[in-house]
């Protein structure tokens, strides 16, 4: 996700869309990314990276996972 910054007009209304594109993500990505995250704070680099190859392995066995992938190979045969 990219950082943003909003012009105060149209503040409220950004976060809203970025709060409901939250909201519709896997609840699985969310919480091993979030999980991720508080998991490498302190952590070397590369271990931070092999812990992150490691939550990549298990993120690949979600359902959620096999949906995308399914929807984006339906999507490039179009």
């Amino acid at each position: 996700m990219v950082n943003h910054v909003w012009p105060d007009e149209s503040f409220e209304e950004e976060v809203e869309s970025l709060v409901e594109a939250l909201a519709r993500k896997p609840m699985s990505a969310l919480e091993l990314s979030k999980g991720l995250l508080y998991e490498i704070d302190g952590m070397g680099f590369e271990e931070a990276i092999r812990r992150g190859a490691e939550v990549n392995a298990t993120a690949r066995e979600t359902e959620a996972y096999r949906e995308g992938v399914r929807r984006f190979l339906e999507r490039s045969r179009d």
